[in-house]
């Protein structure tokens, strides 16, 4: 939801979820703090989500974190133009296939690490990261925002 736009709805479950499970660590430790970093990220403190993420760096590979922490780190990174430490989140992800496999995560991971590369004034390796991304995509829907994004983003790269 927070990722959506729906902001409230998002932290008034993350809220309920808390009090339902004080005591669940991984939910509270991974979980919650990457919706509330989400919510931020989606106001604009690209910062505050950072700081709320910065507890749960130890549990980054934890099988309950899915990497959304990691993929939410990599997005703040990229808003605050940090692409070298952007690149290092997304390469977490590309790097763990096998944690949630299934995740549209690892694909978008090559989409991310893509733009970090760029912002570091490498377009060899933006191109190939351009490329996975959109050879994964290559049978997704064509109206899709970050396809076209990032087609427009691998054009203007040529």
């Amino acid at each position: 939801m927070a990722l959506a736009g729906d902001l409230d709805r998002a932290g008034s479950l993350a809220q309920e979820l808390h009090e339902r499970f004080p005591l669940h660590r991984p939910l509270n430790a991974v979980s919650l703090p990457t919706i509330y970093a989400t919510i931020e990220l989606q106001r604009g403190n690209a910062e505050k989500a950072l700081e709320i993420l910065r507890p749960a760096l130890p549990l980054d590979f934890c099988e309950f974190s899915s990497l959304a922490a990691v993929y939410i780190r990599a997005q703040a990174f990229l808003r605050l133009g940090d692409g070298k430490d952007a690149a290092t989140e997304f390469r977490k992800i590309i790097d763990h296939p096998g944690i949630a496999a299934t995740s549209q995560r690892h694909s978008l991971a090559h989409l991310g690490l893509a733009r970090a590369l760029a912002i570091q004034k490498d377009p060899g390796g933006a191109r190939t990261q351009y490329q996975i991304f959109l050879k994964t995509w290559s049978e997704a829907d064509s109206d899709i925002p970050a396809l076209t994004q990032a087609e427009s983003e691998y054009k203007r790269l040529k």
